[in-house]
Order: C-alpha cells, then sequence, then structure tokens
C-alpha cells in the first residue's frame, strides 16, 4: 500500500475506500473471463470489484483508516512524526507538571484514611477529598499553608486555556480527495496533512485532559486546595503515624507507618521493650516492607538500617497500588509485633542467648523488669504474649 501511495500509479476512491489495480495476472484474467455475468455483477453491485474503462480495481483499505491505525501500526514511526511535527508547529510549549501526581493521589485518598479509620472523621463519613483534606487542614499549622500556591495555579489554568486556544487553532482536517481515479502521489499528500491533524488533535485532546484535571482542583475550597498544594511541593506528610516523602526521582515515594514502641518476651518469660520504628515501602520497585532506621529484632538479619522483615509466606508486589502498599504496611508491622515466637525462637536472631543458632545480634540492653512504667500505665503492650 505505502509504495502504491508514494509511486505515480492510479487508486481509484469511492466512499472513502481504496480500490488498488488489479495487476495483470494470466491466471485472474483467465478466472474473471470464465466468471458469469451474474456473478461478475454480484462482485461489482457488492462493491469489492470495480470496472473502470475496461480495467479492475479491487477494494482494499479506507482512507481514513490509513490515519487512524498509523499510531498502532508503527508507533516508533510514529512517535518520531509526532515529536518533529510538534517542535516544527510548536517550538516553545508549556513547561507545566500537575501539582497532584497519580501516586500522591492514591497515597492522600486511599491508603491514608485506611490508617486513619479509627479516627472519627474517617470512620463517620465517607472518606472523599473534603473529608480528608479537612482533617489535614485542622492537623497542619497554618503557618505552614503556603496560600500564594493557590493563586499560581489560577494564572497557570488561565495561561493553559490561552495556550489550547491556540493550539486548536492550528488543527486543519483536510477533506477526502475527489472520488474517482487518482495518482498514489496525491492520495499520500493528503495522507501527510491528514496525519498532521491527527498529531494536533491528540495533543489538544490532552492538553484538555489536563486542563479538566487542573480546573477540578481549582473547584475545591481554596483553603482545602492550599492544604494540598502545600503538601503536594514538599513532597512530604505525616499523620498519626503514617507518612510519606518524595525519594531523588519526583515521581517515586517511600511510604511508611510507626509501630510505636511495644513489648515483647524471651523462651524465659523476659521482657524487652522495642523502640518506635517506621515500617516503610518504596513506590519504586517491588513493594516489600523494611523497617527504615536503624534497628534490631529477631526477625531483621543485624543491627543496621533499611532492613527487609523476615516474611516467609509475603509475596511482593510488582506493580503500586493502595492495596498493594496496605498489606505490605500491615505484613511489616504485624511480622514485629507478632511474628516473633520466644518458644521456638524463631527468626534470624533470638531474643535471649540459650537459642540453639548463633545470634549476630544482643538485645540485653532492651531488657526491662515487668514492672516497668510504661507497662504498669498501659501505653506499651507485650505484642507475642499469646504463644
Amino acid at each position: 500500500m505505502w509504495p502504491m501511495l508514494a509511486s505515480g500509479a492510479e487508486v481509484y476512491l469511492r466512499s472513502g475506500y481504496l480500490y488498488a489495480p488489479l495487476l495483470f495476472d494470466p491466471e485472474i484474467e483467465q478466472e474473471i473471463s470464465t466468471m458469469t455475468a451474474a456473478k461478475t455483477r454480484e462482485l461489482i453491485s457488492g462493491e469489492c470489484l470495480l470496472s473502470v474503462d475496461g480495467g479492475y480495481f479491487v477494494k482494499t483499505i479506507r482512507l481514513p483508516s490509513l490515519v487512524e491505525n498509523y499510531p498502532a501500526v508503527f508507533p516508533e514511526e510514529y512517535e518520531k512524526l509526532r515529536q518533529h511535527q510538534l517542535q516544527g508547529l510548536l517550538p516553545v510549549r508549556p513547561d507545566y507538571r500537575p501539582p497532584l501526581d497519580a501516586k500522591l493521589e492514591v497515597m492522600l485518598f486511599e491508603i491514608l484514611p485506611h490508617f486513619l479509620r479509627k479516627r472519627r472523621e474517617i470512620r463517620c463519613q465517607k472518606a472523599d477529598w473534603g473529608t480528608v483534606l479537612d482533617l489535614l487542614a485542622a492537623r497542619i499549622p497554618s503557618r505552614n499553608i503556603n496560600p500564594t500556591l493557590v493563586k499560581r495555579l489560577r494564572l497557570t489554568e488561565a495561561s493553559l486555556r490561552k495556550w489550547l486556544n491556540r493550539l486548536e487553532g492550528l488543527v486543519n482536517h483536510p477533506c477526502l480527495p475527489p472520488e474517482g481515479l487518482q495518482r498514489g502521489i496525491a492520495l499520500q499528500q493528503w495522507f501527510q496533512a491528514a496525519l498532521q491533524a491527527h498529531i494536533l488533535t491528540e495533543e489538544v485532546n490532552r492538553w484538555h485532559s489536563i486542563l479538566k484535571e487542573l480546573q477540578r482542583l481549582l473547584a475545591l475550597p481554596q483553603r482545602l486546595l492550599a492544604v494540598l498544594l502545600t503538601i503536594a511541593k514538599r513532597g512530604a506528610l505525616e499523620v498519626d503515624g503514617f507518612g510519606f516523602t518524595r525519594l531523588k526521582d519526583p515521581r517515586e515515594y517511600l511510604i511508611y507507618k510507626r509501630t510505636g514502641a511495644y513489648a515483647l518476651k524471651d523462651y524465659f518469660g523476659r521482657l524487652y521493650l522495642f523502640p518506635d520504628c517506621r515500617v516503610g515501602v518504596s513506590t519504586a520497585g517491588l513493594i516489600y516492607p523494611r523497617v527504615l532506621g536503624m534497628y534490631k529484632h529477631p526477625l531483621l538479619r543485624r543491627y543496621s538500617s533499611q532492613q527487609p522483615i523476615c516474611l516467609t509466606e509475603y509475596k511482593a508486589e510488582g506493580e503500586f497500588s493502595a492495596a498493594a502498599v496496605i498489606k505490605a504496611l500491615e505484613e511489616g508491622i504485624n511480622a514485629l509485633f507478632y511474628g516473633y515466637n520466644h518458644r521456638k525462637r524463631n527468626g534470624y536472631n533470638s531474643l535471649d542467648k540459650f537459642a540453639l543458632h548463633h545470634s549476630m545480634v544482643d538485645f540485653d540492653d532492651l531488657r526491662i523488669p515487668k514492672d516497668h512504667p510504661s507497662l504498669v500505665a498501659g501505653e506499651v503492650e507485650v505484642k507475642n504474649d499469646f504463644y
């Protein structure tokens, strides 16, 4: 098809369909000549075959479909052509990055409400954007909220609307060539113009989607929008022990949940007070829980930071989602709380020094008496006391 369009060969155009000349072939000519008149009329009436000036043209493909399917059939070539044409027509494009990326939206409005579900605001109402942002607005000091971010976003919205109007003015869909005999080279010119219009239309649609998302943010009450934009710009937040922070790659985050202080007992019933730690996952790579800071625990190999937690039956998720992150954080915390069996002394290390295997980590400095003030006051719970 492409060689035919790039040549001076004649093709026939009817109802948007290309009819290619039936190349001379003795067998085909013999088949047509021996075909009954009724059969020939049937093919011609069904527009599968055209008889023009004593020659035959066979129906092939809709001309517009060459443009519609080009991106899927030739993705690499299409992308190169798209970049080249946009650079030529639009040498300067808006340097705009949405303030709220997809992962941040999931963290704020799906993962965070799960870990705050014990709060009355989250438990008694649907955790919509307004509910979550109201809660955050009450927890973040007003001096840390930057209201000028809202003004900047409104100016950005006006600028993008002007840009989109200009872009829409560049779109010019060419009319189909007139029906009848056409030179392939003429159809090639139409194809190039139609493909350029297709590229610009895609760009228009992309910016319409961006503008729609921007206007969705601007529809929020100004106070709540200021909170959201401040969090998005900072890329970090912690509320009631749940938090996240942006990594060097601005598209990725470290998400964590604090354990709070807790106690474990060893084989002899002696107690050990473990300090608060952060169990976290990274959105860059497998979703697997690890302890972020310097920490020691029987289910960690050594006393160091960024250690994966020993989970024998846990399968790490390969893609980021709210469900994957929630599961990883809860599995990690539950393992630290309930995973060490003081009778079996399971794990990489054991709390006491009388285990069959050699422990690389010493826990004597964490040992506390049974009448420790935190235990008596009920501030700390012995997590593995059910074995």
